[in-house]
């Protein structure tokens, strides 16, 4: 999921292609486009992945964030749109993982009989 959503954002980013702030403002080096910020999404996703606690990776999230914005290498519309990629990530992670669990408890619950899904002989 790391690998996609970082994909995906880096195409979001180059759609949007939203420059940075003036260099002159900037207290570290910086390349690509600023709109989402690669950094906060990757930093709620990957540790809401590693440890499996979505308030423990929102709060390291919001630090990385504010270190982006002291470093002014974003403007804060740039690292919201990181969190909220970063959240629809997560939230289609959690939809993929719910989806086989699903199927399983629905195809235990079925009932064997004439209409019934699966082989007759059951």
């Amino acid at each position: 999921m790391l690998a996609a959503a970082g994909t995906g954002r880096r195409l979001l980013s180059r759609a949007v292609d939203r420059p940075r702030p003036p260099a002159e403002e900037r207290r570290t080096r910086v390349h690509g486009a600023s709109f989402p910020s690669r950094h906060t999404m990757t930093a709620l996703v990957a540790w809401a992945l590693a440890l499996e606690d979505r308030r423990a990776a929102a709060g390291i999230c919001c630090a990385v964030a504010a270190a982006r914005l002291a470093l002014r290498a974003h403007r804060p519309a740039d690292v919201l749109g990181g969190w909220l990629f970063g959240r629809t990530c997560l939230a289609l992670t959690d939809l993929a993982r719910r989806a086989p669990q699903a199927d399983r408890a629905r195809l235990r619950t079925r009932r064997p009989g004439p209409g019934a899904w699966g082989p007759p002989w059951r």
